[in-house]
This record gives structure tokens, sequence and C-alpha cells, in this order.
């Protein structure tokens, strides 16, 4: 049973927000647990969590001297049908093995909803395994049903979709050519997660990730982004003109040549 709180003793350090020389032992922990035995890492899937102007939001609780727990969040603007709130995505959450129902992670949770509530924000989310649910129970947090869809795609389904004729590019994150057209298109969006201009160019520089773009006479019409990433596999975002998303995934589908099913998220 988790208790309320570490022990008391003067080795324990925290909770605090963490320091910029301290993020490279951060991503250790979370790799160690959460990208072990692959080619990725959190410091890269998750970029805007762990860069500088968020350091202030990740939450860590040090145990004789070395990281015992780390809880992050990050602030984001969601608008919904005209209406905008904020909120406040906990983020990749970990506890070294040796440190365990023993209330570290909870007393950083604990200093991220203090931080949220002190800034104002509406309303915290995260996405977790169910078997941590009790945890964030513990912090009045609720598991609701997933409120988006995902569809099985194979490279045959390519056949169903009909292609109206648009030039398809790849994004270049180097020139970042076209970033403030899928930025505008993006934005035109009625819901969703609003972003400023640098987030795009980040998020468009995932690993493992591409943007590929539909032009008509130049001008661009739709973007979609096809990951490969293990914590974000298949067609994962798309905006535009409806032709033009259909032209892009059919595109992509005969690309990539996709036999296994592939996860088409909307």
């Amino acid at each position: 049973m988790i208790k309320d709180n570490c022990p008391a003793t003067p080795n324990i350090d925290g909770p605090r927000a963490c320091r910029k020389e301290e993020i490279s032992e951060v991503i250790g922990l979370v790799d160690g647990e959460m990208r072990r035995g692959t080619d990725q890492s959190l410091l890269t899937d998750y970029p805007l969590v762990y860069r500088d102007e968020n350091l202030e939001n990740i939450f860590i609780l040090k145990a004789g001297g070395a990281l015992a727990s780390v809880v992050p969040f990050i602030p984001k603007t969601v608008r919904m049908d005209g209406c905008e709130f904020t909120i406040g995505i906990i983020s990749p959450t970990v506890t070294n093995p040796g440190h365990r129902k023993k209330g570290c992670a909870l007393q950083c949770l604990d200093a991220c909803i203090r931080k949220m509530e002190a800034a104002g924000i509406d309303l915290s989310v995260l996405w977790t395994k169910v078997e941590t649910f009790p945890f964030y129970e513990k912090r009045e947090y609720q598991g609701v049903q997933s409120q988006g869809w995902i569809y099985p795609c194979l490279g045959r389904d390519a056949d169903l979709l009909a292609d109206h004729g648009e030039a398809i590019v790849e994004y270049d994150p180097k020139t970042r050519q076209y970033l403030r057209e899928i930025h505008a298109i993006h934005e035109q969006e009625h819901f969703g997660i609003l972003r400023s201009p640098d987030e795009y160019a980040v998020l468009l520089n995932l690993p493992k990730m591409k943007t590929l773009i539909a032009l008509r006479n130049g001008i661009p019409t739709g973007y979609l982004v096809v990951s490969k990433a293990l914590n974000k596999p298949g067609l994962l975002e798309a905006g535009g003109e409806e032709s033009a998303v259909e032209t892009l995934v059919k595109r992509a589908l005969l690309k990539e040549s996709v036999r296994d099913e592939t996860r088409l998220g909307n």
C-alpha cells in the first residue's frame, strides 16, 4: 500500500523542480523503465516535456543523493468549438524500483497539482496503463473511455481511396519549408491542442516520423504525419482539405507497402 510520504530522513531532497544538469539523470531513469531494449529515448520522443522552458514543471525527489522519483507535466491550451481552456498533461512518471511503495511519486504528483492550481490550469489529464489507475485515483483522477478512434489500415486499403492528383512532398525539418502553412492548417481546426510555431518545428522533427504535404498548384492543401515510432505508430495526424487528406493517406499506404496492420488515428 502506498504511504502518503517518503520516510522523513535528512537524505530526502524534494519534491522540487528539476535542474538543467539533472535532466540526464531523469532521462536515464525514465528510459530504463519505458525504453529499455529500444533505440528510442523519452528525451527525443517527448522533447517539449524535457526542454529548458518546462524544467519548472518537472518535479523530482531524491533519496541519498540519487533520483528516486520523477513526475513531470506540461501545460497546454485546448480549443473546443470556440471554447478555450488550459490543461496540464502528466507526462512519463517513474519511480526507482528501490523506492517504490513509499509515496515518493505521490509527493511529486502533489507538487505538480499544487503548481497547476497556482497557475490556474483548469484540468489535468494523462494517459496510463489500467494497472496504475489506483495510484492516480488517490488524487481524484478518474478513468474515462478513450475519446479518440483507431482504425486498422492495410496496404490493400489504398484501393478504397481516391487520388485527387496533388503533388506530394516530404517536409524537411532543416529548411522548415511549409511549416507556416502546416501551422495555419492545424489552427483552423475547431477542436484540438493549440501549438506555437516553435512547437511545430519540434514536433515535426520527432524520431521515426515524417510529414507528407499535399500541394495543389504549389500551395499546401493538406498534411499527414506518418510514424514508425514504437510509442506512436501509424498515421497519426492529418489536416487540410478532405480531398488532399484522402490523397495523402492513399499515397502513404502505397509507398509504405503496409502489409501488417497499421493504426490510423483520428
